[in-house]
């Protein structure tokens, strides 16, 4: 291997590191399982990045990647203080993947001030349909769809339905 893929190969270690680490959690595992099993790519890639990390192969159980609530966390949200924070958080963030065009649907519902969990109760779908139509792979979604997600976050339909149209561009 030469040097400039030995190079984008430690770099990829280190994106693949950081964005995995937020979906890691509390467990104790070794690092190197907490990037392969957010690494994502075929037998031989992982195979050339245990040679150039030394490190062995790992086994990957197949349990959540939620991360759990810390005690702290847990207490905080059952307050009326923790479950205003929570919602602010979900409207900075929707309107900061607005503001860069991204993840419109999603964007809109945290605008709303609802995590994916709390939109599902709301609109009566199932997650994994909601999860399908932010990721644009429900491109045209019934009228019913529409109008439940719409009422579930106090939008309008179009705002719904341009949100979908753009996920599904994107």
């Amino acid at each position: 291997m030469n040097m400039m893929n030995k190079a984008n190969l430690q770099s990829a270690f280190v994106v693949t590191m950081t964005i995995t680490a937020s979906h890691v959690g509390v467990r104790n595992e070794p690092l190197a399982a907490a990037v392969l099993a957010g690494f994502a790519v075929s037998a031989a890639t992982k195979s050339t990045y245990l040679q150039v990390v030394g490190a062995a192969p790992l086994q990957v159980d197949s349990r959540s990647t939620q991360r759990p609530l810390s005690k702290r966390r847990q207490a905080l949200l059952q307050t009326a203080h923790g479950q205003a924070l929570q919602v602010q958080a979900l409207k900075d963030l929707g309107s900061a993947l607005d503001a860069h065009g991204l993840a419109p649907l999603v964007a809109l519902r945290m605008r709303c001030g609802l995590t994916q969990k709390a939109l599902c109760e709301a609109a009566g779908l199932p997650q994994p349909h909601i999860s399908r139509l932010e990721n644009g792979k429900v491109p045209n979604p019934d009228g019913a769809t529409l109008q439940r997600l719409a009422v579930a976050m106090g939008v309008s339909m179009d705002d719904v339905m341009t949100a979908i149209q753009q996920g599904a561009i994107a």
